[in-house]
Parts: structure tokens; C-alpha cells; sequence
């Protein structure tokens, strides 16, 4: 009878794994998500979140499995990034959808593809010893960003501005950088406050020495302002004419790199050491990243984030968030099929 009972448990756990198989693997058999062999340079942070889903793609050979080449091209700021696209240097980036905007703009006329990161996953750290309780009190400190241009900034200096009557623009000392410097200009005392994001900040917040004046999240829903997928998938409009089948393709690779992200708790320790982090620090970061990644638009993702925009320019105007209106085709489902 037990060996009846352990045949059963068996194939019970056979039947769970292929079915476990199946969802990660499903986008495979549809030849519509094959590329076509050829490149697909994604630009990407190597410090920020937005690292995980490429190091899985590559760990698991998903660009392979798709049918095209994932060439990672690295950026430290955006500044940096900004100016690889304007040059041609790579058909994708991460960028956050007021930057996506931006750009367009000026002329780079970006299509966000796919989502990545929900906003309000990063955070406003200052030292453990700071007596700031708010933005209000940055005010004639010294505060990191990685962009003045980044949505983070944006929707602080406008909380800033109309609930605290300080504008960070002009009554803080700005440090803008990478987000390692930023860290260590933080933990040596040379700046009050800085924007950490949400995959540097555990390590600090588990050290003892900084406390989150805010997770960015806290900021949103202080504003009032619904969930969008913050950071997203940018492609280059020469990129998704010319190989149609590689935008689709890096998608679906995408989706498989989220499944495993979330079910497979050994990859994050194992980037969280490529990044430095602790186990503890890496442990506490998937539980909170996990929830903030983000794996399809909904139906609703484009009206919501033109809300959003719409707050933001009722709160803080076109001069601080860089653009007075969301162009209806600056993102697109086309890709997620």
C-alpha cells in the first residue's frame, strides 16, 4: 500500500512539473514568437532591476529558445543610455514612459513594446541618523537622482512643491550619477538623500544605515495616482519595422524570464551575488520585486498612465514633466501576441 501511496505522490509531482513546464514554455510552440535569427541589442542599467530579466534570458538561453541573439549593451546613467539610442547602439531600453515621451519629443521616435517594472518600486533613502521626516525637509540639502528627467523626480518635486512649498529644483543641491556612486556618496555622508532603486536599497536598508524616507510608492499613492508599469520596453521605430519578428520573439522571452523570476528563488541569489548583495538583502529584494514586476499591458495601461500624466501636469505643469500631452501611439500591444 505505501508503495501504492508514494507511485501516486509521484506522478502527482510529474504531473505538476510538466504542467509547471507547459506555462514557460507555451509561447514556444507558436511560431509566431520565433525571430529570425538575427541580433537584438537590448540597453539596459547593469545595477537596476531591469538587469534580472536579461541575466535569466541569457542563464536559460531563452533568446535561443525564441529564435534570435540577445546582445546586452550596458549603461551606467541615463544620460548614457539616452545618448546610445540617439547614435543607433541599440534596437531596445529600459526607459521609464515619461522618458519614452520625452524623447519623441525631440525627434527619437521610441515605441514602448512591453512592460517591466511597476512605479514606486524605488526609494528616497537618507542616512539613519537624518532627522528629515519628509521632502519637505530636503529643503538646502544635498539629494541624489539618477536623472533630473526621471518620473521619480518628477512626481517628488511635484509632492514637493504642493504639499510642502519647497521646490527641490531650486532649493536642494542636486547630485545626479550612478547609482553605485550615489550609494556611496550616501553612506559617506556627502549627500542627505538620494534615489536608490529598488534593487540597490536593500542592502542599504538591512546594513542599519539608511532608512526610506520613501518607497517612490508611497509618493504615487500620495498623489492619488493609479498603478502603471513604470519602467518599459523602448524600441527604436527602425527596429520593430524591420524585424517585427524579433520585437514579438523578445517579448515572449521576456514572458518566460518573468515566470522563472517568479518561481524560481535561486536565480535571484545567484544575480543578487553578481550585484553584491547579501543573502539576506537578496532575499528581502525578490520578495518585494517580485510583486513590482510587471508582465503584460492591460487593457486599461495606456488610459491609465494618460491619468497620471494628466495629475501630473495639473499638479506640477509641462515645465517639470518636459511634455504637455501623451502621444496615443507611444506604446503598443502589437508585440504581446
Amino acid at each position: 500500500m505505501a508503495f501504492c501511496v508514494n507511485l501516486t505522490k509521484i506522478a502527482l509531482g510529474c504531473c505538476l512539473m510538466a504542467a509547471t513546464f507547459v506555462a514557460v514554455t507555451a509561447h514556444a510552440d507558436d511560431d509566431s514568437l520565433k525571430g529570425d535569427g538575427g541580433q537584438v541589442r537590448l540597453l539596459f542599467s547593469p545595477f537596476g532591476t531591469n538587469s534580472y530579466p536579461p541575466f535569466v534570458m541569457r542563464k536559460f538561453a531563452l533568446d535561443k529558445k525564441h529564435g534570435f541573439d540577445l546582445q546586452l549593451v550596458p549603461g551606467l546613467t541615463d544620460q548614457a543610455r539616452i545618448a546610445v539610442l540617439q547614435a543607433g547602439g541599440a534596437d531596445l531600453a529600459t526607459l521609464d514612459w515619461a522618458q519614452i515621451i520625452r524623447l519623441r519629443g525631440q525627434g527619437l521616435n521610441l515605441v514602448a513594446i512591453g512592460p517591466l517594472l511597476r512605479w514606486g518600486a524605488d526609494f528616497i533613502l537618507v542616512p539613519a541618523d537624518s532627522n528629515a521626516k519628509n521632502l519637505g525637509d530636503l529643503k538646502g540639502k544635498r539629494l541624489g537622482l539618477s536623472s533630473k528627467f526621471a518620473i521619480n523626480y518628477i512626481a517628488a518635486r511635484t509632492v514637493a512643491k504642493n504639499i510642502y512649498h519647497v521646490d527641490l529644483e531650486a532649493e536642494t543641491e542636486i547630485h545626479e550619477g550612478a547609482m553605485p556612486l550615489l550609494a556611496g556618496l550616501l553612506e559617506q555622508h556627502q549627500l542627505d538623500a538620494s534615489e536608490i532603486f529598488n534593487s540597490v536599497a536593500p542592502e542599504l536598508l538591512v546594513s542599519g544605515k539608511m532608512k526610506a524616507l520613501y518607497k517612490m510608492s508611497d509618493i504615487v499613492h500620495q498623489m492619488g495616482l493609479a498603478d502603471t508599469p513604470y519602467l518599459q520596453y523602448a524600441a527604436r521605430p527602425e527596429f520593430v519595422k524591420s524585424s517585427p519578428a524579433n520585437a514579438r520573439a523578445f517579448i515572449a522571452a521576456y514572458w518566460d524570464a518573468f515566470h522563472i523570476l517568479q518561481t524560481n528563488d535561486d536565480v535571484w541569489l545567484e544575480k543578487g551575488r553578481e550585484l553584491k548583495q547579501s543573502e539576506k538583502a537578496a532575499i528581502e529584494f525578490r520578495a518585494a520585486a517580485r510583486s513590482d514586476l510587471w508582465e503584460k499591458y492591460g487593457p486599461t495601461t495606456k488610459e491609465d498612465i494618460k491619468k497620471v500624466v494628466a495629475e501630473l501636469l495639473k499638479a506640477g505643469g509641462a515645465e517639470i514633466l518636459g511634455f504637455s500631452q501623451v502621444p496615443d501611439d507611444f506604446m503598443t500591444s502589437e508585440f504581446q501576441q
